[in-house]
């Protein structure tokens, strides 16, 4: 019999009254990392949806003036598929205000956007339980002031489009049409170009 081993005593208990801090520390080490890669991915891919944005926004002004000018059905489709991009993202985003979160919604908003479906989950995370932090405040708060130039430009492309339909269209209203439009672009750049630099 071991002369330093008590009777009856067990190792084991001793053992694990010893080691079980460095197991519990090297559990929650494993769990901070775990969840740190997990907001790092969404925040790129709340940086790749940024990106998606913008592109959309800049494309449906390039086709709307391109529809003011010469009225061709290929331009209309061509906005109509760019807007899709930041409409979609917009839904998206009043989907998961505050008292009236509707996650389909909003993961059908954020598909409508062009986002990768694997992300559009960690992105619903990140605007439901991060909107508060700078991380997320600061850029939705230049999301939010693009969006309203992403609604008058839609506003204007349904003007456009009624008038061209209807073969009421002058050159003085196409004129007044490009110079809203370089308005809109005047206004839209540098949200857009805040939004991104927030991020």
């Amino acid at each position: 019999m071991d002369v330093l081993q008590p009777a009856g005593r067990s190792p084991v208990p001793l053992a694990l009254r010893l080691t079980w801090p460095f197991i519990a520390m090297v559990v929650l080490l494993v769990g901070c990392a775990t969840v740190s890669l997990y907001v790092l991915s969404t925040a790129r891919a709340f940086v790749a949806g940024e990106s998606l944005w913008t592109k959309g926004q800049k494309d449906a002004i390039y086709f709307l003036n391109e529809y003011a000018t010469n009225g061709s059905p290929q331009s209309f489709e061509e906005l109509t598929r760019a807007m899709e991009i930041p409409l979609g993202d917009r839904a998206a985003r009043l989907a998961l205000e505050s008292g009236q979160v509707q996650t389909d919604v909003a993961r059908e908003g954020f598909l409508r956007g062009g986002n990768h479906p694997d992300d559009i989950d960690g992105l619903i995370w990140l605007l439901r339980y991060f909107h508060h932090f700078d991380l997320v405040k600061k850029p939705v708060d230049q999301w939010l002031v693009g969006d309203k130039y992403i609604l008058a430009l839609g506003m204007l492309s349904h003007e456009i489009h009624q008038q061209t339909t209807a073969g009421t269209v002058d050159a003085a209203t196409r004129e007044q049409w490009q110079n809203t439009i370089r308005e809109i672009n005047a206004g839209v750049t540098p949200a857009a170009r805040n939004f991104s630099e927030a991020l």
